[in-house]
């Protein structure tokens, strides 16, 4: 195979060095919400990526493992929301058989990701474990163009080598579905369970707006 580039390898490197941190900061993460948000996070990355293998082509669309990220990093903070990721992301790849380096590089994409999200929210003034939502209105900005942006840069240039593309309105989705899972999981963890069906409800929509773009641009083909 092709031999990996330096900022393949910077960003493996990078996100170890996270995720280690995250071993030992994140013992204090209240354990409930944490099992629940990374049992969460795997769950719908795989039932994410069986879809993906059936639609091809599909790189651009709401991810709603992203919008678990995204309350995580309300809930429990930046380094335990790395954890959760990074979980989400290498159950996935293991279940699709990757090779170990894609599997090292996407789990420290989004591990790094998540990371740059948490730490945007507290140093915008939000409150690890609360949220209230006008007064974090700037925090919860911050954390969604935070994350947003490592990740187009990270798995989008650097992995895909595409152009930069931070997939704005997908991205708005997730930060929102996001901010609601925060909100419920703060009152308690197991609301968690609650979003769930609206979760894939909403997935379910996008798969069949996905087909009829496909139906329309083979028949105009």
């Amino acid at each position: 195979g092709m031999r990996p580039s330096r900022s393949s390898l910077a960003t493996i490197a990078l996100g170890l060095g996270v995720l280690g941190i995250s071993a030992v900061e994140a013992f204090d993460a209240p354990r409930t919400a944490f099992a629940l948000f990374v049992a969460a996070a795997i769950l719908l990355e795989l039932f994410e990526d069986g879809e993906r293998s059936r639609e091809p082509g599909q790189t651009g669309q709401f991810r709603l493992s992203s919008a678990v990220h995204v309350g995580a990093i309300i809930v429990l903070g930046p380094w335990a929301a790395a954890l959760v990721a990074a979980a989400g992301v290498v159950t996935g790849a293991l279940f699709r058989g990757a090779a170990l380096r894609v599997l090292l590089f996407d789990a420290s994409g989004y591990a790094i990701a998540a990371c740059a999200g948490g730490i945007a929210f507290e140093r915008a003034g939000g409150d690890v474990g609360s949220l209230r939502l006008l007064d974090d209105l700037i925090a919860v900005v911050a954390l969604a163009l935070a994350s947003l942006t490592a990740r187009a840069i990270l798995l989008g240039v650097v992995r895909a080598r595409e152009n930069f593309d931070p997939r704005l309105l997908a991205s708005a989705g997730e930060a929102g579905l996001g901010v609601t899972l925060a909100l419920l999981a703060v009152e308690h963890p197991w609301n968690v369970v609650a979003l769930v069906p609206v979760a894939i409800a909403v997935h379910d929509i996008q798969s069949r707006l996905n087909r009829v773009q496909r139906d329309t641009a083979r028949a105009l083909e």
